[in-house]
């Protein structure tokens, strides 16, 4: 982004797992114009559907009924478009929303059991038999291991502070079929019952986002009081009971003392190396590495020296583990700084007064980075196939650069014809 316009990419790639199988398709669409009338656009990654549905038929649905309603300021539209999706405004999802909870539960209960199977296991081959206190300790052992760190997460404060209560109530019946089914073969007592709901419940209100099962929206372009562009961004899981699980992040905005911005999203390894210099895995290791020689050296110091008390060594070391701790952070300042002032800095510069051509060619050649990492190592090509190219700006709106189609244009005029005359019902009567 600079004062001009956003310039936005997004790949055609999209992973579907089952047991032992991975299918990647380079067919999908992940970046589409959210107003036929205004300048913004809306991006899709990670999971392609929501609870099952295409976000490609959510987002064109509503864009149909936001017609040429418009407002004042970027975020509006965000707050409007998932708005309507919590509130079933844009298609019913009430069917979906229930498949989709049941699913989530079951799918960790699952988890859960083969967890303890395994542990179960582990006994058998230990004692050549497991006791019906070995799987009693084990059903402990694995459902207090999967809740611990589920409580240490904060509840979404998006949701009502009463939502875990109302889960209970609405789909306590279905969360003990579904004990009773997957775990029917074991001794599941009434603590671990209760931990069963526990666990079932804070997978809808705890703050934890499964990467497979998650979607990030971003929205940007600009409001009818905007001079610059902007990004929002939120992440959404699923609804349960008509309200969405959802986490706001950090939005982007060009400003007179922010001129330009590159925000990379999902897969983000290889544009983070392009504007720092360096591999974000390969610094955390220098830096995890250079911790765990600071924090041993005083130790092996110590060793060297002699006629020190007791007290006078753990002294020592509580002295030296600070000044390493100082060293560490020192460090990782001096490094942040040498690589926004050698890397990123120069870029951002360079991005502030690119035209739009050059904006929209950038993003792409940055998408384009990953594309050709994938492709050239081990890993799988989770991102790749054709690269859909648009850029929003205020005067000329959204304006596509390069978009694939799954139909001949020339074949098709009446598409185009049709497009803008395909209208909300409040726009088609005139209000």
């Amino acid at each position: 982004m600079n004062k001009l316009a956003v310039a936005l990419a997004a790949d055609s790639a999209v992973t579907l797992k089952s047991p032992g199988q991975t299918k990647i398709f380079r067919t999908v669409n992940k970046l589409f114009a959210l107003s036929k009338y205004q300048p913004v656009g809306i991006m899709v990654h990670g999971n392609s559907e929501f609870m099952g549905v295409p976000w490609e038929l959510i987002i064109k649905t509503y864009r149909e009924r936001l017609g040429a309603r418009s407002f004042g300021s970027l975020k509006g539209y965000l707050d409007d478009f998932i708005n309507s999706v919590e509130a079933n405004g844009v298609v019913n999802l009430a069917d979906e929303e229930k498949r989709f909870v049941l699913l989530t539960i079951a799918r960790q209960f699952k988890r859960a059991k083969d967890a303890i199977e395994a542990e179960m296991k582990r006994a058998f081959e230990r004692q050549g038999k497991a006791t019906d206190e070995d799987v009693a300790n084990a059903v402990s052992e694995v459902l207090e291991s999967q809740l611990s760190p589920r409580r240490q997460l904060p509840l979404l404060s998006s949701l009502p502070a009463d939502h875990a209560d109302k889960i209970a109530v609405a789909y306590g019946a279905e969360i003990e079929k579904l004990t009773t089914e997957i775990f029917g073969g074991l001794p599941i007592g009434a603590d671990a019952t209760s931990k069963l709901r526990e666990l079932a419940i804070s997978l809808f209100t705890r703050d934890s986002f499964p990467l497979d099962q998650s979607s990030g929206i971003v929205v940007a372009g600009f409001g009818t009081d905007d001079t610059y562009p902007s990004l929002e961004w939120i992440e959404v899981h699923g609804r349960t009971l008509g309200k969405l699980k959802s986490r706001t992040r950090d939005s982007t905005k060009i400003r007179p003392d922010m001129e330009a911005a590159i925000v990379p999203f999902a897969q983000r390894d290889e544009v983070d190396a392009f504007l720092s210099g360096i591999n974000p895995k390969y610094s955390a290791a220098v830096r995890s590495f250079l911790r765990q020689l600071l924090e041993e050296y005083p130790e092996t110091i110590l060793t060297t020296l002699a006629g020190f008390t007791d007290p006078e060594k753990e002294a020592f070391l509580a002295k030296w583990k600070r000044v390493s701790a100082d060293s560490v952070a020192q460090f990782s300042k001096a490094m942040d700084g040498f690589a926004s002032n050698q890397f990123s800095d120069p870029v951002l510069s360079a991005v502030a007064a690119l035209p739009k051509d050059e904006l929209a060619s950038m993003a792409e050649t940055l998408v384009n980075l990953t594309s050709f990492k994938r492709k050239v190592t081990l890993d799988d090509e989770t991102v790749g196939g054709p690269i859909d190219v648009a850029v929003v700006s205020k005067g000329d709106g959204f304006v596509w650069i390069k978009r694939k189609h799954y139909f001949s244009a020339d074949l098709n005029p009446h598409f185009t014809t049709q497009y803008f005359n395909r209208r909300s019902p409040e726009v088609r009567d005139g209000t």
